[in-house]
């Protein structure tokens, strides 16, 4: 179910990127060799990713580094998941904390409120609104295509996932049934 509920949103996604003017290339593969096969169809001069913590995704991500770096393709990656990395709050010493406490007020005396700012996306969808010849090289290389879950080796189930809306009456009754989360 949760291949089926990844594969799904990303679908949405794509759809609501199309209605702005925009697309979402998705690609099945070892990363390395998407990335090779769609230099060779696309403009590629940049790849951006955001930073992964876990060390085979670490190592996939200086694979393709690396691989970038030698055809002059430019790979940055950025903050994502976290407000502060393991670097960011350190002991007077440089060192990782080990005890939560101290760990804590260092961490809430570094937050600012620009680490809690939200963007606007108006400016991003002008933007993605403007068609550029990447498109037209986007369905004459047949990259518009989507993987199935079937060509990503699943089945559809016929599970159906609950909104994304809450209600007004869910928000109203959540002091009273938040400890109830069947509900």
């Amino acid at each position: 179910l949760r291949v089926q509920f990844i594969h799904q949103s990303v679908r949405e996604l794509k759809e609501q990127l199309i209605e702005i003017g925009s697309d979402l290339i998705v690609q099945y593969g070892q990363p390395l060799d998407v990335f090779q096969r769609l230099s060779k169809a696309l403009p590629v001069s940049g790849i951006y990713a955001n930073h992964d913590y876990e060390p085979a995704a670490r190592e996939r991500d200086q694979n393709v580094g690396d691989w970038a770096k030698a055809q002059g393709v430019e790979f940055k990656t950025f903050k994502d998941q976290c407000i502060f990395e393991k670097e960011e709050v350190l002991t007077d010493s440089g060192k990782p904390y080990t005890v939560f406490t101290p760990y804590k007020k260092k961490w809430l005396s570094l937050l600012e409120s620009r680490h809690l700012q939200t963007f606007e996306i108006e400016a991003f969808k002008e933007g993605f609104a403007r068609r550029t010849e990447v498109e037209t090289s986007i369905q004459s290389h047949d990259l518009a295509q989507s993987p199935s879950l079937r060509d990503l080796g699943f089945q559809s189930s016929e599970f159906q996932y609950p909104s994304k809306t809450v209600s007004r009456g869910t928000l109203k009754n959540y002091a009273r049934d938040r400890d109830f989360p069947a509900l």
